[in-house]
């Protein structure tokens, strides 16, 4: 009996309960596995990294139950915009993660993040109330840009962090530069650290 329900509730643990998509666990693997599946076949994709503008200020004003609303409005909006074999998931509180790939019959990346971007710009009525949200998005595409998930992750949040430092609405790929600001940024931080701690 302790079995049938452990793989009764083993897929519960690699989904997220408020949209369905897959968590942070889930979604790991499918990138290694996007990964493998690129490197065998010489192939491209991207993985986004997306985070919603103004998520904090509505759960706040709003209530958190109209907050997972938007959350989940929001996911059916991403997935509206995406063929059957990319992936998405949600991965952090407002933060969704998308494996996009790039065939020959796919738009261009770029193209597509922008579709996302407008799509979720546009107001969403919860409950009779209109609520404008937006997101900004932080582009890696392997390989060029790293050929583990982890260096990915990193550098298309670096890209994210990029985007929203120009703007809400923004989109912005990862560039070897963004990196060594982002490695600089670090090393800054870590020395005021560490110069507070001697004061």
């Amino acid at each position: 009996l302790l079995q049938v329900s452990e793989e009764k509730y083993r897929p519960l643990a690699y989904r997220d309960p408020l949209t369905g998509f897959a968590n942070r666990v889930l979604f790991a693997e499918m990138l290694q596995h996007a990964i493998l599946h690129a490197a065998n076949n010489q192939s491209q994709f991207a993985l986004l990294s997306i985070d919603l503008d103004n998520f904090a200020m509505i759960n706040e004003s709003l209530g958190h139950s109209l907050g997972d609303l938007l959350l989940v409005e929001v996911g059916q909006r991403l997935q509206n915009l995406l063929p059957e074999r990319d992936a998405i998931a949600r991965t952090a509180g407002d933060e969704f993660s998308i494996i996009l790939y790039c065939g020959s019959e796919a738009p261009a990346i770029d193209l597509q993040a922008q579709r996302m971007i407008d799509a979720l710009a546009a107001s969403f009525a919860l409950k009779g109330q209109e609520v404008y949200v937006g997101a900004s998005i932080g582009i890696a595409v392997f390989p060029g840009d790293g050929s583990t998930a982890e260096t990915l992750q990193s550098n298309a949040d670096v890209a994210l962090h990029q985007a929203k430092i120009q703007g809400r609405g923004g989109l912005r790929f990862f560039s070897p530069e963004m990196g060594q600001h982002a490695k600089q940024r670090l090393k800054l931080e870590a020395e005021l650290q560490i110069g507070r701690a001697h004061v």
